[in-house]
């Protein structure tokens, strides 16, 4: 079986050289990179399964780099922060990160969380997507309340025909709320949907998935399909096709 492969931004050769050679340890193949072009390189030529991007860079905004990944990748995403608050954790998270690391981090505790970012990144069977497939729903857009879901590719069409792309995690949110029927889905269950239930960002990785999935149906002109239920979790606010799940 082929290593893991670990993308690594940071400026510091030190925090470099130090990760590569706790990962090394753990069987990971390690790519660094000290400048954002590097980085981008990594990105276009080779197939990696977790980056780790430090968030204050010289030239650039590492949760800006985070971001433009996610648009077109689930693959996994730790930051690192300096910070002592939570501002750039939790902007992390809505960012797209999966999960984040404090510097000074402490050794056992970023093995673990690299391994359970990859281990949670990885496709889990049956996932949702799949079992949308097995329930033939992934042939053609399906209609729920005026909007159209197209499994498939993983897109949806406003009522006025705007395509929204979406993430596999963002698609796969807004189609376990369209299941629930209008009912509260709590934030523990969509975390166990998407991810399973063991993931240190935990209901924090939830809402910036949502948040996501929000903003990506705002650009339609629209109104959010998605209501908050405070202190509970999600539900949605479109009718309901009969045949969908």
């Amino acid at each position: 079986m082929l290593n893991k492969v670990i993308a690594i931004l940071d400026d510091d050769a030190a925090v470099r050289a130090l990760l590569k050679e706790i990962l090394e340890a753990e069987n990971y193949e390690v790519i660094p990179a000290s400048t954002v072009q590097e980085f981008r390189v990594i990105m276009r030529e080779r197939a990696v399964d977790l980056f780790i991007i430090d968030v204050i860079l010289p030239e650039s905004n590492g949760l800006q780099v985070a971001q433009d990944i996610r648009r077109t990748s689930d693959v996994g995403i730790i930051v690192l922060t300096g910070q002592k608050t939570e501002i750039d954790t939790v902007l992390g998270l809505e960012i797209g990160a999966d999960d984040y690391v404090t510097k000074p981090f402490r050794v056992r505790e970023l093995r673990a969380r690299v391994k359970s970012v990859i281990r949670r990144s990885e496709p889990r069977p049956p996932d949702r997507i799949a079992r949308l497939h097995d329930q033939g729903l992934a042939t053609g857009p399906h209609e729920i309340g005026g909007w159209r879901l197209d499994v498939g590719r993983k897109r949806i069409l406003s009522p006025e025909g705007i395509l929204v792309d979406l993430s596999e995690s963002e698609f796969s949110a807004f189609v376990v709320l369209l299941q629930a029927r209008g009912r509260t889905v709590s934030r523990e269950k969509l975390l166990a949907e998407l991810r399973g239930t063991d993931w240190s960002a935990g209901e924090r990785l939830v809402d910036g998935i949502i948040s996501r999935l929000r903003k990506k149906l705002a650009t339609t002109g629209r109104p959010s399909p998605i209501r908050t239920v405070r202190g509970i979790g999600y539900a949605s606010i479109l009718s309901q096709t009969d045949d969908f799940g």
